[in-house]
């Protein structure tokens, strides 16, 4: 059923789509499901099952269908927030089932527009079962098929799961909330007095949780944002993510040999330029920016071709890793394998954030995530080491031994263990200064140790670039790579597991 946004409240429409709960949504500052739906799909949607009901001629408060977004057929449910309280019970469940059962057995991407204030109470274990079906849906379709939720109003108890399931999601400034528990129940139970947005407002889980990859300032902005995100993505795993015609643009990029003096003189820069400059032009367009700043992730498209990105960032906390970095980065690696989108990563990190804050908080589980990650993936894999790449660090990173097929250095980098004053304080901190000075250990061992031409003698490094000619190496080395066999594999390869 095609569904007008004109005609609603007359016949047929009255009783589902009454004017006066469009009206009860902007007064909150939100849309309606179906205005959401007309504006994401641009009318092109198809509604199903809007008949299943545990009670003839009952509405259940979610429109399910499948539509298109620049001609890509995408499935979705969207939530009504004026029935109920876009609250979930037997029925609701079932409609989100029965649609997403069908996107996983056709292939096609699948959207959540999310406005719920949890669980029907009175439906007790019904609603209960319902949310396990559908989480067990979402796991079903994980690497599989992208699924992407857009959080539009509250995202409460039970309801916070399917979203925190999913590949991305994108909540909206000031209208959007996800937590377990509410203000209210928080306030009884622990005396904490606190406000929905200071519990789990969209900059919580923009910037602190990481729970969420994107932000909206409204809500058309966040559904742009998901289509453009879309437009990088595959149906599905037995796809190549979409390519698009070159436009053209310089292969040598002369400003990139900045960024060169840039590490000589050991001065932060902002790492996205840097990517900017070797991608095609406007196409980077980076996830999670707000949080766990010390690494920079996103997609990008190099000579129309898509490309994941992961780079240290060295302008916070000098592009070391942490517990955060870890977890953001290995999640979209492994996002990246699972769909078939090579990996580009970017080094320039010291090695790991120092101190007992982040030892106790578990930095090598979360840190182990990412070598997991990087050795299990099986899609093309160049590096670039543009700086320091010490330690840990450098393995983490995409290194030759834990996968990377193609693994390219600026002059400017430095490859080791630690750089030279801090294995200078190790190897002669208690010794006689006069035996051996400072500056002559450290010029023999940036020459004889640190030198990427010595990682490159025994094979680590496949080649010492110019940094201008790195856009023109990246499109070499993925010619060459485009046979990697990866490709169709008549199923999924693995699920993407929260981290």
């Amino acid at each position: 059923m095609n569904i007008d946004i004109n005609n609603v409240g007359d016949k047929s429409f009255k009783k589902r789509f009454p004017r006066e709960s469009f009206e009860k949504q902007h007064k909150k500052g939100k849309l309606h499901a179906i205005e959401r739906i007309n504006y994401f799909f641009n009318k092109s949607f198809e509604e199903i099952m809007e008949e299943v009901s545990g009670v003839p001629e009952q509405y259940e408060g979610v429109l399910t269908g499948w539509g298109s977004v620049n001609g890509r057929k995408i499935f979705f449910y969207s939530q009504d927030f004026t029935v109920k309280g876009g609250s979930v019970g037997k029925y609701h469940a079932l409609k989100i089932i029965k649609i997403m059962d069908l996107a996983i057995k056709t292939g096609n991407m699948f959207v959540s527009f999310i406005d719920s204030g949890g669980a029907k109470i009175e439906e007790g274990v019904d609603s209960l079962e319902g949310y396990s079906n559908i989480f067990k849906r979402i796991v079903k379709a994980s690497g599989w098929i992208p699924q992407i939720s857009l959080v539009m109003g509250p995202s409460a108890g039970g309801a916070v799961y399917s979203p925190a399931l999913s590949d991305f999601i994108c909540m909206v400034k000031g209208t959007s909330f996800m937590f377990v528990n509410g203000p209210k129940i928080v306030k009884e139970l622990t005396g904490e007095s606190i406000t929905k947005d200071e519990l789990g407002g969209a900059h919580v889980h923009t910037e602190v949780s990481g729970v969420a990859h994107f932000l909206g300032d409204n809500e058309y902005e966040c559904m742009d944002i998901v289509k453009k995100l879309i437009s990088y993505l595959p149906s599905n795993s037995n796809e190549y993510p979409p390519s698009i015609k070159y436009k053209g643009y310089k292969d040598e990029i002369a400003e990139l040999d900045y960024y060169l003096e840039k590490i000589k003189a050991n001065e932060e820069f902002n790492i996205s330029d840097v990517i900017k400059n070797f991608l095609d032009e406007d196409s980077f367009m980076e996830i999670q920016s707000f949080f766990a700043k010390n690494i920079v992730i996103g997609f990008g498209r190099l000579y129309g071709d898509v490309v994941g990105i992961v780079a240290n960032n060295r302008s916070f906390q000098e592009g070391r890793l942490d517990s955060d970095a870890g977890d953001k980065a290995s999640r979209f690696v492994s996002f990246c394998d699972a769909f078939n989108i090579p990996i580009i990563t970017v080094v320039d990190t010291p090695g790991f954030v120092l101190g007992s804050d982040e030892e106790r908080k578990g930095i090598i589980r979360h840190v182990a995530k990412l070598l997991y990650r990087y050795a299990e993936s099986t899609v093309p894999m160049i590096t670039i080491i543009i700086g320091r790449a010490y330690g840990g660090g450098y393995i983490s990173m995409g290194s030759k031994s834990l996968g990377s097929d193609i693994v390219y250095s600026w002059p400017s980098a430095s490859i080791g263990v630690m750089n030279a004053e801090e294995a200078f304080k190790i190897l002669y901190g208690d010794k006689d200064g006069d035996k051996i000075s400072l500056d002559k250990f450290k010029n023999d061992y940036i020459d004889r140790i640190e030198s990427p031409y010595n990682a490159a003698s025994r094979g680590y490094v496949n080649k010492i670039i110019e940094p201008k000619k790195t856009r023109v190496m990246l499109r070499k080395a993925l010619e060459v790579l485009n046979r990697k066999d990866i490709k169709y594999n008549k199923g999924k390869k693995h699920g993407i597991p929260p981290v």
